[in-house]
Parts: structure tokens; C-alpha cells; sequence
């Protein structure tokens, strides 16, 4: 139900105009968006004049590694459960939403949210939870470190720390479900990845039927 990806400055630009739907969508390779659905999208964050310079502007006050790879933003898509009770969407992103902030948040709290986007004009309504790895040493001083801020520890107890939350605040939403498919450090993967996958399963179930089949004409049944 949650995946995280990490964003290079570039990305990061580029994901912008995706959560604000300002840019053509099609670019995005995205067949999912209805666009006469977008005036529904709505975003649960303080808003931000622009979400790029907002990026830039702490960048100029935050102490982080000078390299083009470096990681200036994370994108937590947290989808709505298929059978959460309609009534319950609202408050579902909204708790989720807090959960973000706390979770993610640190000393800085709202200040480290780029925005909090809920799109309601694709296939299952999400929430891309746009945020600054910013981590902060023992003596207090800030910085940007992608790497302490979201660590294998944090994304193999995310679900069920989420889950947790959801069920104080009373939101009868199931995190995981049998569906949900994480990689070697605990990272749930997202649809796109998941299709990968599925892919790859399928070449290699072609590629052994394939083979037995050349190994039977080569050197009869054994």
C-alpha cells in the first residue's frame, strides 16, 4: 500500500509537475489519469509557492554533499485500501498525512513537507507524500542524508508502524494485504515494479519451457 522512491534534484522537478498536473501528462506515461477528474486532487500540505524553489531554498540553508545524485527529496505513495469504506477516505489521507509528518517530519516537522498531493483522477486514489531527508547530528545541526533519514530498519516497519496508527485513530484500513510484495531491504514495491516482475517471471517460465522443449528435440525424452 506504501512504496518510497528517493529523487535526484532532476526528479525531483519532474515529479513536481506530475503531483500539481501542470504539465502535459502524457509525458509521465501515464494511460491511468482522467483528467476531468483532476479538479478533485487536492493538496493536504502548507502551501508552497513553488515546491522547486521550495526544494532549492533549503538547499541553500541545509548542509548536504555537493553532487548532481544527491538525494533532495523522497516520495512516499501511501494508496487507499480497496476495501476501505468510502466514508473513511477523507480521514484515511488525512491520518496518513499525520502519520508522514511525525514519522518523517523530525525537528523541522511541517517544514521539511514539499507537499502532500491526493490524486483522485487515477485508477486507485493515493497520496504522494513529498518530503526532505533531512536528518540532524548530535549537535544539532542539520542535513541532508537520504540514507540515515529512510534506512532498511525504517521501511521494514513502516507498514506495520502505519498500521498501528491507523488503528488508534480508528480508520479501518488494511496496510498490508496479500498483495503487498516487498524487495530484499523491506521496500514494498510499487504496481510498476511489480509488472516488472511479472515479466521477468514470465521470461524465464518461456525461456525453461523453451529450452526443455530444444533439449527434447536434441536428445530425446529422459
Amino acid at each position: 500500500m506504501a512504496h518510497m522512491r528517493k529523487c535526484s534534484m532532476a526528479e525531483a522537478v519532474h515529479l513536481c509537475k506530475h503531483y500539481e498536473r501542470n504539465s502535459n501528462i502524457q509525458s509521465y506515461g501515464n494511460s491511468d489519469v482522467d483528467m476531468s477528474k483532476s479538479c478533485e486532487n487536492y493538496n493536504l500540505a502548507p502551501e508552497r509557492e513553488s515546491q522547486t524553489d521550495y526544494i532549492q531554498g533549503k538547499l541553500s540553508e541545509i548542509a548536504h554533499a555537493k553532487r548532481k545524485d544527491l538525494i533532495v527529496m523522497a516520495d512516499l505513495i501511501i494508496s487507499q485500501p480497496v476495501d476501505l469504506p468510502e466514508e473513511y477516505r477523507e480521514p484515511f489521507f488525512q491520518e496518513a498525512y499525520y502519520f508522514c509528518v511525525a514519522r518523517y517530519g523530525g525537528i523541522l516537522g511541517e517544514e521539511s513537507v514539499i507537499s502532500a498531493y491526493v490524486h483522485m483522477d487515477e485508477s486507485t486514489p493515493h497520496m504522494h507524500f513529498a518530503f526532505l531527508p533531512v536528518t540532524e547530528n548530535a549537535n544539532g545541526e542539520l542535513r541532508f542524508c537520504a540514507k540515515e533519514k529512510i534506512c532498511r530498519r525504517d521501511l521494514k516497519t513502516l507498514h506495520g508502524d502505519m498500521q498501528k496508527w491507523f488503528d488508534e485513530k480508528g480508520i479501518p484500513a488494511r496496510v498490508q494485504n496479500g498483495n503487498t510484495k516487498f524487495d530484499s531491504n523491506g521496500r514494498a514495491l510499487s504496481v510498476k515494479e511489480l509488472k516488472r516482475e511479472e515479466y521477468k517471471n514470465h521470461d524465464r517460465w518461456h525461456e525453461h519451457k523453451h529450452g526443455a522443449k530444444n533439449m527434447q528435440k536434441n536428445y530425446g525424452r529422459w
